[in-house]
């Protein structure tokens, strides 16, 4: 059976070779919202982690009825909807 690199590596170097991200998904809710609370210190957990991450506004491709259930397929898969198939889950 073939084993890649990474299998056939111990766990130490496994841990280096391997980034970890978090990927936080907020849907629909604006920035500004989420500046106002972090900068407020009532979520100073959520504020503390935002201060250090990197964050992206999307922009969905799809066609037709916009919805969480496809939007987030597109951004997972990279391809609009036309493309993954995915058009209704309802």
């Amino acid at each position: 059976m073939f084993q890649s690199w990474f299998e056939k590596a111990n766990p130490e170097e496994q841990c280096r070779a391997v980034t970890p991200i978090l990927l936080l998904e907020i849907n629909e809710i604006p920035w500004r919202l989420i500046d106002r609370y972090g900068d407020r210190g009532a979520f100073s957990n959520t504020s503390c982690f935002l201060q250090q991450s990197h964050q992206f506004t999307t922009v969905a491709v799809d066609t037709g009825e916009h919805s969480p259930w496809i939007t987030w397929p597109t951004l997972h898969r990279g391809m609009n909807n036309e493309k993954h198939g995915i058009k209704n889950l309802g």
